[in-house]
């Protein structure tokens, strides 16, 4: 698979997420990781196009920010509700 095929069906798949709700956040997490991986290569995408192992690497940064993002949001809201609960 090339870079450019990458898109939010094939990456909710990868994340195995069946709704929507996250479609926005997954949408701008493949856009972040491709231009991460562009700008540490200093190669474009059109460029990148050559390496389909580049796709797979991209793949795993994506899991790895959307699996950051989540234990943010569940570290924050129990944050928050511990502190509601000591008041």
């Amino acid at each position: 698979m090339k870079l450019l095929e990458l898109d939010l069906s094939v990456v909710k798949e990868y994340l195995r997420q069946d709704g929507d709700e996250d479609d926005r956040l997954i949408q701008a997490i493949i856009e972040a990781s491709k231009s991460y991986v562009c700008n540490y290569t200093g190669q474009s995408i059109d460029q990148l196009e050559e390496y389909e192992d580049v796709t797979i690497a991209v793949l795993v940064l994506i899991a790895e920010f959307y699996e950051k993002i989540y234990y943010v949001c569940i570290a924050r809201a129990t944050a928050n509700f511990i502190k509601i609960n000591r008041m």
